[in-house]
């Protein structure tokens, strides 16, 4: 098994984020590799990343094409179901782990399931998938997580999402109205088999339902009708201090006698600028 250090020299680590490149990485190395990441990874991995990247590219590589090909995603057979397994198994210990990349790996339907799966349980904020193909069926489960869990940021990019998923996609956030991504702030579906029709439908029945719009707006009340008191309150101010100076112009003088009256007059040159100030 690899020592922490070895996992940070091969993944990174910095700020404890992970990036494991498959076809860069000797199959030889594959039991201590996963072994590393099941035992330090729920303690250790806040972000992972598990891709192909440069086997995808092999067309531009200008390295020893012979090291891609005893990497451990060109040499070791059903590495994608190795690799759900390792994904699954983090995700069951890990109370850290806030976001999950994968890229460019053709999983089994069974395998991604899995890990969809157990996101649900898990403190997964951001998932991207990118190039990894996903049946109508796959897309369906993942628009259901959305609905379970406090998922931010989702990215399906290149996945070879279809117009036979929409039908599903618009009917899982039909059912799921008002809790459907009530957390999420970002969905990228770009760059996939949509048709403009099918992209306008997703666009339109993506709109924040009503019940959510109260619901945020019950939330605020208290802030808002603060703001609008305060708003109130400068009026008040500013009306006050513009009779004031227009009493100063209209005299074109100002007589001050007594303790205080050189702070006074400093505070009367100052009026015109808190107006200004007060109005904006």
């Amino acid at each position: 098994m690899l020592s922490i250090e070895e996992l940070k020299s091969i993944g990174g680590g910095e700020k404890n984020a992970f990036s494991f490149d498959l076809s860069s990485i000797n199959s030889e190395s594959l039991p201590a590799l996963f072994a590393a990441i099941e035992k330090h990874g729920p303690y250790l991995i806040v972000s992972l990343n598990f891709n192909c990247d440069l086997v995808s590219d092999i067309d531009y590589h200008n390295g020893d094409p012979e090291s891609i090909s005893r990497s451990i995603a060109v040499s070791t057979p059903n590495f994608a179901h190795l690799v759900a397994l390792c994904v699954v198994s983090l995700l069951k210990k890990s109370k850290i782990i806030e976001t999950l990349h994968l890229a460019n790996i053709e999983f089994e339907e069974s395998d991604i399931l899995q890990i969809f799966k157990h996101i649900i349980p898990s403190k997964i904020h951001k998932f991207i998938l990118h190039q990894v193909p996903l049946s109508p069926n796959a897309v369906s489960k993942i628009f259901k997580v959305i609905t379970k869990h406090d998922i931010r940021s989702l990215t399906l990019r290149h996945c070879e999402i279809t117009d036979e998923s929409v039908p599903k996609i618009i009917s899982c956030i039909k059912a799921n109205r008002v809790q459907f991504g009530k957390n999420l702030r970002k969905l990228d579906i770009s760059d996939n088999d949509l048709s403009d029709d099918s992209l306008d439908q997703i666009g339109t029945i993506l709109q924040t339902p009503i019940s959510k719009i109260r619901e945020e707006a019950d939330d605020h009340s208290q802030e808002i009708e603060r703001l609008r008191n305060e708003n109130e309150d400068l009026k008040v101010q500013i009306e006050r201090l513009l009779l004031m100076q227009s009493e100063i112009e209209n005299h074109n003088a100002l007589f001050v006698i007594g303790e205080g009256a050189p702070q006074l007059i400093e505070r009367m040159k100052s009026i015109g600028q808190r107006v200004q100030q007060l109005s904006q």
